[in-house]
């Protein structure tokens, strides 16, 4: 923005005019694109900022949970003991079937050190219920999806110790994308939660609890729905250091539930 001196209403005489710009950089000394909050978000989300980006996540449950429950697909609380260490990750569908056998998946998650991770692997090319390993080692999983354009028709499951083993992560069937309701901050980031959301068909409450390293869960938002729409921007957003854990769980209620929360993660000096 630019702006002229006033002094007589008009420019100032030979060429003396005094000129004010502004502009809004982060703390690096890069001009943002904007000072409105729309213009700043839309430069985040097209990722022009080294030390910033987002996490849009959504947890989804069909029916059968219980008190307790996290919001996903497995109807069960998250096994977090399972993952104590990183481990193997063996991958296979609920159902042998022409789409998902050979069908390729992308792992993202965090090592033994809390460091990003990824890798693409094929499932199994004969019998998809068969499982496969992955070549990396995982202490934390932020996502699996379908990797070239497919939707998955069965479960797609992470199990731990072996293909047997206890379902630390799951693609629900016909979604492609895993829907899980629980995040880990990466290891040099800071999290700030800025929005979260809650939609039920059934009276329920939810509890958004956290778990900075080293510590115990402890709750730190309560939403209620029945069978409505519950949405909550944070005025001022909420801070999580590196490598704190989040889990969105039932306290009471049944029914089909969605859980959705919005983070903007900022690269640690």
């Amino acid at each position: 923005m630019a702006q002229y001196r006033k002094d007589t209403e008009g420019f100032l005489s030979d060429n003396k005019t005094l000129f004010e710009v502004f502009m809004q950089s982060d703390r690096h000394g890069n001009i943002l694109e904007s000072s409105s909050s729309l213009e700043f978000a839309l430069s985040i989300s097209r990722g022009l900022h080294d030390d910033i980006s987002y996490s849009h996540n959504t947890g989804y449950i069909s029916s059968g949970f219980s008190n307790g429950d996290t919001i996903w697909e497995d109807g069960s609380p998250y096994p977090w003991a399972s993952l104590a260490t990183a481990q193997t990750l063996y991958l296979k569908s609920s159902t042998n079937n022409a789409t998902d056998r050979g069908a390729p998946v992308l792992i993202s998650g965090l090592d033994a050190n809390y460091e990003p991770i990824s890798e693409a692997i094929f499932l199994d090319g004969t019998d998809s219920t068969t499982a496969v390993a992955t070549t990396k080692q995982y202490l934390r999983i932020t996502a699996l999806e379908m990797n070239d354009g497919i939707t998955n028709e069965g479960d797609i499951t992470a199990r731990v110790v072996n293909g047997s083993g206890t379902v630390v992560y799951i693609i629900p069937a016909g979604f492609g994308i895993s829907s899980v309701g629980i995040y880990t901050v990466p290891a040099g980031y800071t999290a700030y939660l800025v929005k979260g959301s809650l939609s039920s068909t059934a009276a329920v409450t939810i509890g958004f609890y956290v778990r900075l390293y080293n510590r115990g869960f402890k709750i730190q938002h309560i939403a209620v729905a029945d069978n409505t729409q519950y949405n909550y921007d944070f005025p001022i957003p909420l801070p999580f250091p590196e490598k704190t854990d989040m889990d969105v769980r039932a306290m009471i209620g049944s029914g089909r539930c969605s859980v959705n929360w919005d983070m903007i993660l900022v690269r640690n000096i």
